[in-house]
């Protein structure tokens, strides 16, 4: 991890912030790590090699789907719910996944 001068424990979210702010206080793009548990996000890109963005599409994450984190895992990875099924992500796979927050109810 690269050396951090604000003493963060992680670098800031490699998105953009597009300035936009949404009703729940978030603004623009946010990585999966950075998106709030129980709210519906849609996935704008996917990062990592081909093999992982393929695994994440076997699985139904891909652009444009519609999902939610259900809970954080004590290793920092996310449990996500997509379709009905609850999928287990590690910290660096999750991190890699970029959504945007919608404000519709998860319901």
């Amino acid at each position: 991890m690269r050396s951090n001068p604000a003493g963060l424990r992680r670098p800031p979210s490699r998105v953009s912030n597009l300035g936009l702010p949404n009703s729940l206080g978030y603004s623009g793009l946010v990585d999966l790590l950075d998106a709030p548990p129980g709210r519906r996000l849609r996935v704008v890109a996917l990062t990592g090699d081909v093999d992982l963005r393929l695994r994440l599409a076997e699985l139904g994450i891909r652009p444009g789907e519609r999902l939610a984190v259900s809970r954080r895992t004590s290793g920092g990875g996310r449990v996500v719910e997509v379709d009905y099924t609850r999928i287990a992500l590690d910290r660096g796979t999750a991190g890699g996944i970029t959504v945007d927050v919608l404000t519709e109810p998860t319901a």
